[in-house]
């Protein structure tokens, strides 16, 4: 487990207007060659910001996955925008994270994960 900010309730609580973002492990090759079948990643960023407010991982090198999170929660105006637009090495578990972040939508959208 690897687990960095907020969580999606602490969000709500605190006022932010926020995007939820998931990937499953098994969503990228790495994760499928492994057989990562539980694997999970979570995101959650502020909407109007793009600030990243929490991430956390069930899997595999969940702490290793979540440390670059951390980076970007310590640089400048902590953005997950270098995720979306950034190139990843491939297969990589870090897949995951980028997708979730490719994944972000509104709680009550579509594609959020519901199982």
């Amino acid at each position: 487990v690897g687990s960095v900010g907020l969580t999606e309730e602490e969000c709500k609580r605190r006022g932010h207007t926020i995007l939820v973002g998931y990937s499953e492990y098994m969503d990228c090759a790495k994760g499928y060659a492994m057989g990562e079948e539980d694997g999970l990643v979570k995101v959650i960023v502020d909407k109007g910001s793009h600030r990243i407010l929490g991430a956390h991982i069930v899997g595999a090198h969940a702490a290793l996955l979540v440390q670059q999170v951390v980076y970007l929660m310590n640089a400048g105006d902590q953005s997950y925008l270098p995720f979306f637009r950034g190139q990843c090495i491939h297969p990589a578990l870090s897949e995951a994270v980028v997708r979730a972040f490719g994944a972000l939508a509104d709680p009550d959208h579509a594609r959020y994960y519901d199982g």
